[in-house]
């Protein structure tokens, strides 16, 4: 739970690629936007994001640093996703 901490997303997408193995895998547990922008959901989002934290499109990242992976919401009523890359 602490990408949304890091000010330079794609930095640090560039950084998981050079360190993974091809077919390594890479976990990633935080807080973006639920799909649905139940306001509930939405709420608990936008409350981290004025706490500090940078929510971003996790999902977009992943697509432009060319990883193959999945995503579920596992909490936080569906502001909590999980990600599971896989390097190509």
């Amino acid at each position: 739970m602490a990408f949304s901490r890091y000010p330079n997303g794609e930095q640090v997408m560039s950084e998981f690629r050079r360190v993974l193995v091809p077919g390594g895998l890479l976990l990633i547990a935080d807080f973006d936007y639920p799909e649905n922008r139940n306001i509930l959901e939405y709420t608990l989002t936008k409350t981290m994001e004025l706490a500090g934290d940078t929510i971003r499109d996790v999902s977009q990242l992943l697509q432009d640093s060319e990883f193959d992976y999945s995503t579920k919401e596992i909490g936080g009523f569906g502001s909590v996703h999980r990600y599971i890359a896989r390097k190509r």
